[in-house]
């Protein structure tokens, strides 16, 4: 299978690979994607695959956690960004 390539487009329309790009430019996509309600695709995946909890207290806890995972948006792009910060030893 061919990996697709993973790239960033930015406001000026130029596309960049993201393993190009500098690390505080990544950094700065990675908080404005945040600002603008995205969310990793493995942070809503682990939502909606989990166990139920045991107790009413800590389900109703999950349940209002699920509730404002759903007001976001998946992004594979949100994902490659982080997994290039990782390459490079930083912390997101």
């Amino acid at each position: 299978m061919i990996e697709q390539l993973k790239t960033w487009t930015t406001k000026t329309g130029k596309i960049l690979n993201i393993s190009d790009m500098k690390t505080e430019h990544i950094i700065n996509c990675i908080d404005m994607m945040y600002r603008n309600g995205y969310i990793e695709i493995s942070t809503y995946e682990f939502y909606f695959t989990c166990d139920l909890l045991f107790g009413d207290m800590a389900q109703l806890a999950f349940d209002e956690e699920c509730e404002s995972i759903l007001d976001r948006v998946p992004s594979k792009k949100l994902d490659w960004l982080l997994e290039e910060l990782e390459k490079r030893g930083v912390n997101k």
